[in-house]
């Protein structure tokens, strides 16, 4: 008698009414609201520092293959005015400060940092950048002052300056194979002024000044260059540096 007693009570005291079922489930769901928009920035803010380290291990691979190969090696960083010679087409926007490509290249002037696409790496395909964050400037310049006006005042977009004076660009890129909407079967088979980093058969930087690629929190907008008020958090960005004179590669931002 006494174990059945037990059993009643033990079997009353385990089952929770409809009323506190439904707190808890929006108890739960206040909370939720509460800590998953401090989830999100953290994982954005942890993107950038992921994303450059994982830069570096791109820059480095392209460095070995340059090495590896005794010739020029690029890393392609495709921005928005890498267009098809044939018919002004971009890349497609996903690509624009966003993806990376390794390719073989040869240099075609001494005096500006210009060079001709030979062919892609075999195995290597592109890579993308985390969803928010991206590769918002690649030229010589160490420095970078965000803007903290509203984005309506913002004069100027961010630029890496000159094509094949302020950074390296890789002419004739052949991506007629990627399988992109075309109009013509030769569209995207000569797309100038892609941004890169360039090795030369010693492993040193191909150019004659140092590069530094920032990488930021933000999210390009589509058909349109890349402007200031496209990084979410201004604050937070990384500079990887690419030594002129040794090719060693770092990031950090003192």
């Amino acid at each position: 008698m006494t174990e059945h007693t037990n059993q009643v009570t033990k079997s009353r005291i385990s089952r929770f009414t409809l009323v506190e079922l439904l707190v808890v489930i929006g108890l739960m769901a206040l909370i939720m609201y509460i800590v998953l928009p401090s989830f999100a920035k953290l994982a954005k803010g942890g993107g950038v520092e992921y994303s450059a380290s994982n830069l570096v291990g791109r820059l480095g691979i392209t460095r070995g293959y340059a090495v590896g190969k005794n010739t020029y090696a690029a890393l392609l960083l495709p921005e928005y005015t890498s267009m098809d010679s044939s018919s002004n087409k971009r890349f497609p926007n996903k690509y624009l400060y966003n993806a990376s490509r390794i390719c073989y290249v040869i240099k075609v002037s001494s005096s500006t940092p210009t060079y001709n696409f030979l062919s892609w790496v075999p195995n290597e395909t592109w890579e993308f950048m985390p969803m928010g964050s991206m590769i918002f400037r690649a030229n010589n310049t160490k420095d970078y002052t965000p803007a903290t006006l509203p984005a309506a005042t913002v004069a100027a977009g961010i630029s890496d300056g000159t094509a094949g004076t302020h950074y390296s660009v890789v002419q004739n890129v052949n991506c007629s194979k990627e399988g992109w909407s075309a109009a013509t079967a030769s569209d995207y088979d000569a797309m100038l002024d892609v941004r890169a980093i360039v090795f030369s058969p010693t492993g040193k930087l191909a150019d004659n000044a140092e590069r530094y690629v920032k990488v930021g929190e933000g999210v390009p907008v589509p058909n349109a260059p890349l402007t200031d008020a496209n990084l979410t958090n201004k604050q937070n960005w990384v500079n990887v540096k690419i030594d002129q004179y040794t090719g060693r590669i770092t990031y950090g931002n003192e």
